[in-house]
């Protein structure tokens, strides 16, 4: 606990907060007061203490009341609560049934009333911990996989690989980044490449693709897979023009080849102790031909790529290329928008500040 423990006393006696005050404070715990349930109930949510010592009988709503809305209540509860009477064993036994943690009977023991609070805030700690680790790995899980994916995965505790339809991959590659690397410090290398991934990242957001992965200085993303686009091949064929002219602002001395292809897909989860969401099939393997062998500084595609966007883009055939286990297929580089297409984007002027 990174801060002084916050204790409520919930008493509608002034004497009795006094005493507790008198005993806790000196030992580095900040004592806060309520008089009776309902501002208890209040300060609770107010001030989020980390532990309440809630007096029994009380006018209004009594201890048994605060606690039993306490742990209804999914924000506390685990807070924490030492129910404290004059009464005896019965007494007891109603405030375990109402949710207490623990019980203290007037007039108290200092030594055991420290003993007690220390003893819950360090069960307090702990569960703080295992929150706190399981909401990083949650939020790491969330970097690693789509949220669609997360949601599956956490309600049935898999992912079954699916068949999509119509999903347009992008690949983009640094052209000659081996040859880039030689004779180079790391650090220079990694600095920007990991500002053009980010780059990247930002234009998934903007042109509504999803980043599948990188591998080395390949990035791989999707449009269309888990949630439908109006055309997936058109908001690829935009964030890869993006692409291309993002790369000269981060580094110059860098070109990009953009492949696009649009068809069926399987995705799904792999692993269990690392997990990756990928793609498999031909569609993948075209969209990387496309990138392979596609001109630097361009975007290419695919014939099925291009026949959703014809009407809209004006393209030129490269000729004919080899596509593993498909023979030979025509590319097209992308040249521009026509009168039929939408206007420039404006995702590479919103990386620099512009409109």
């Amino acid at each position: 606990m990174d801060h002084a423990p916050k204790i409520l006393v919930v008493d509608d006696t002034p004497a009795n907060i006094k005493v507790l005050d008198a005993v806790l404070s000196p030992r580095g715990y900040e004592v806060l007061a309520a008089a009776n349930g309902e501002e208890g109930l209040a300060k609770v949510a107010s001030e989020q203490p980390d532990l309440v010592l809630l007096d029994v009988l009380m006018p209004g709503i009594d201890g048994h009341e605060v606690c039993r809305r306490l742990r209804a209540d999914p924000a506390t509860q685990l807070l924490p609560v030492v129910m404290m009477t004059a009464s005896g064993e019965q007494e007891k036994i109603k405030a375990i049934e109402a949710g207490a943690d623990d019980f203290v009977l007037k007039p108290f023991n200092q030594a055991e009333l420290v003993a007690r609070v220390k003893s819950l805030l360090r069960i307090k700690d702990y569960h703080d911990s295992l929150e706190l680790e399981r909401q990083r790995s949650a939020d790491l899980l969330r970097v690693i996989l789509p949220h669609e994916i997360i949601e599956e995965l956490e309600t049935t505790k898999g992912v079954q690989p699916r068949r999509y339809e119509d999903v347009a991959v992008l690949f983009c590659d640094i052209a000659g980044f081996t040859g880039y690397c030689d004779g180079r410090e790391p650090q220079e290398i990694i600095s920007k490449l990991q500002e053009l991934v980010e780059a990247y990242e930002e234009l998934m957001v903007i042109h509504e693709l999803r980043k599948i992965k990188t591998i080395g200085d390949c990035f791989m993303a999707t449009c269309g897979l888990l949630h439908k686009v109006d055309n997936p091949v058109l908001n690829c064929v935009r964030c890869g023009s993006d692409m291309v002219e993002v790369v000269k602002q981060i580094q110059p001395e860098w070109e990009v080849r953009v492949g696009i292809h649009v068809g069926p897909v399987v995705a799904g989860v792999l692993g269990h102790r690392q997990y990756q969401f990928d793609l498999w099939g031909d569609t993948v393997n075209t969209a990387s031909r496309m990138e392979s062998n596609g001109p630097n500084g361009s975007v290419t595609l695919s014939r099925a790529a291009l026949d959703q966007v014809a009407e809209l883009c004006d393209c030129e055939s490269l000729g004919m290329a080899p596509i593993k286990g498909k023979g030979e297929l025509e590319m097209f580089r992308f040249v521009g928008f026509n009168e039929a297409g939408p206007p420039p984007s404006g995702g590479a002027a919103q990386l620099w500040g512009g409109a």
